[in-house]
């Protein structure tokens, strides 16, 4: 399972992403920088603190210049949808699948995916099913639910450490 963080805006919610990844036992995550958030020497600083502790190094982020021919070289592919607009627009079962081979595409905070990308061929559309007081998860947290979940259910869950 590989994940696509697209655009994302936020270096914070970057650098939650990159903790929970590393946290989640993950090695890479593919990033399409459009906002050139790895060029902001705070977020630069951030991020390689959180990726490589003692020289090693714990989660490679890949730069992606080209979403559509990236996504398209998957078989399967899952757009996370997390605005309250999308909801009538994605899948909010309970027991959503994710293929193992699959790639999980996150979109950016504010205007999520675009249509070419959401609305692709192919590519299956899902929500994170909330209460009615809340519109949506943030990206941040979105992440974190659905990592797990794909983490959870191909048996991939790091051992707990005592």
């Amino acid at each position: 399972m590989d994940f696509l963080l697209y655009a994302t805006e936020n270096p914070r919610n970057l650098g939650s992403i990159i903790r929970t990844s590393v946290g989640l036992g993950l090695t890479k995550i593919h990033l399409y920088d459009e906002h050139r958030i790895l060029e902001n020497p705070e977020a630069a600083q951030q991020t390689d603190a959180v990726c490589r502790r003692n020289r090693r190094n714990y989660l490679d982020i890949v730069s992606v210049q080209n979403p559509i021919e990236f996504i398209d070289s998957y078989e399967n592919k899952y757009a996370t949808l997390l605005s309250p607009r999308s909801k009538r627009l994605g899948i909010s079962d309970n027991n959503f699948e994710f293929a193992e081979d699959g790639l999980v595409i996150f979109g950016c905070e504010s205007y999520g995916l675009p249509r070419a990308i959401s609305r692709r061929d192919g590519v299956e559309k899902f929500v994170i099913p909330t209460v009615d007081t809340l519109e949506c998860f943030g990206l941040a947290e979105a992440y974190s639910i659905i990592v797990f979940e794909c983490l959870r259910q191909h048996r991939k869950l790091p051992e707990y450490r005592k």
